[in-house]
């Protein structure tokens, strides 16, 4: 558990990267940021995609502040109750993918997967880049993995 002093910097910084402290759920945290990121998938799907992308952005953007705060803060390298990673991996994976119940569960699953077993290049990542970039970065990436998976899969599976 993080210990958050009475700096309103670091108080600020933990609320967002436990995701209003949701990373301290004692099942499986990753899964509970993934899930807190469906409805703002579902949101985000709905604007014009440039507008999309640039949500996305800004919410990476206080994803890593939130996270190198953290890190910084607590001096535990990616502690499982930073999710915001886990929330901002699956909006990448999301982009410009139309919402359902196929997509959502489907795009989940994928995430989870490689978010979980980080095949190259995201292990590389999780065990090179330290610090709260290391802890977004490679859900970022496992994000964008994530999607061009989901593409290549209803590409195969649809006639």
């Amino acid at each position: 558990m993080p210990k958050v002093g009475s700096n309103l910097q670091v108080k600020t910084a933990a609320f967002i990267a436990t995701m209003g402290y949701a990373g301290y759920s004692p099942i499986a945290p990753g899964t509970v940021g993934t899930i807190l990121g469906i409805p703002f998938y579902v949101y985000i799907a709905r604007l014009h995609y440039l507008a999309g992308g640039a949500v996305i952005l800004c919410l990476s953007v206080m994803a890593l502040w939130a996270s190198i705060i953290t890190v910084n803060s607590d001096k535990k390298d990616d502690p499982p109750y930073i999710i915001c990673d886990e929330t901002v991996g699956f909006l990448v994976a999301s982009y410009m993918i139309s919402p359902s119940v196929w997509s959502i569960t489907l795009l989940f699953l994928i995430f989870r997967i490689f978010d979980i077993l980080k095949p190259f290049p995201i292990g590389f990542i999780d065990h090179n880049v330290r610090g709260g970039t290391g802890v977004l970065l490679d859900d970022i990436v496992a994000g964008i993995c994530s999607n061009l998976s989901y593409h290549l899969l209803v590409y195969i599976v649809t006639p």
